[in-house]
């Protein structure tokens, strides 16, 4: 009973030292649907700033071990709220806009290593990417929706999953 009550804390304190670390890609990490259209905004007519929009993110993550191994499943949302600049309202291209954010998605993706597995559209207003490098996989899923009072909304939806070595 001793030995179990001195190895209980070093186990749970190893776990979450493991739960801590993110198993996720710098990709996955990294990924802004702010800092994404932040590239491209000035091109298409949107005003993203502070007053113009906002944006959000949430983040859920799964990680399950056994055997010196693991695997994780992670899942991240984030959003971006844009006002349509008077000037461009009545021109305003949503398919170039859209197209425009889907070659830098495609682009971050093989800059961060991986292989594009899959890609396309669920609709005109979407497009998806499906990516993958040796045990990791994901999809990253972008849309947008013109709403009304002229403003714009991208949503992303992010999911990664792979093995990890814990020991």
């Amino acid at each position: 009973m001793r030995r179990l009550v001195r190895v209980l804390p070093v186990l749970a304190a190893f776990i979450c030292v493991a739960c801590m670390h993110s198993k996720e890609s710098p990709f996955f990490q990294s990924f802004s649907v702010r800092d994404l259209i932040a590239a491209v905004k000035s091109d298409y007519g949107l005003d993203c700033s502070a007053g113009g929009g906002g944006g959000g993110g949430s983040r859920v993550g799964f990680q399950s071990m056994g055997s010196g191994s693991g695997e994780f499943h992670s899942h991240k949302s984030d959003s971006c709220y844009c006002k349509i600049k008077p000037d461009t309202e009545g021109s305003f291209a949503e398919a170039a806009l859209l197209a425009g954010l889907a070659a830098k998605v495609e682009r971050a993706i093989v800059e961060s290593g991986f292989k594009i597995i899959g890609s396309g559209q669920k609709d005109s207003t979407s497009f998806y990417f499906e990516y993958a490098l040796e045990d990791r996989k994901g999809r990253v899923d972008i849309s947008g929706k013109r709403l009304p009072s002229d403003h714009y909304n991208l949503d992303a939806s992010l999911q990664e999953s792979g093995k990890m070595k814990l020991w």
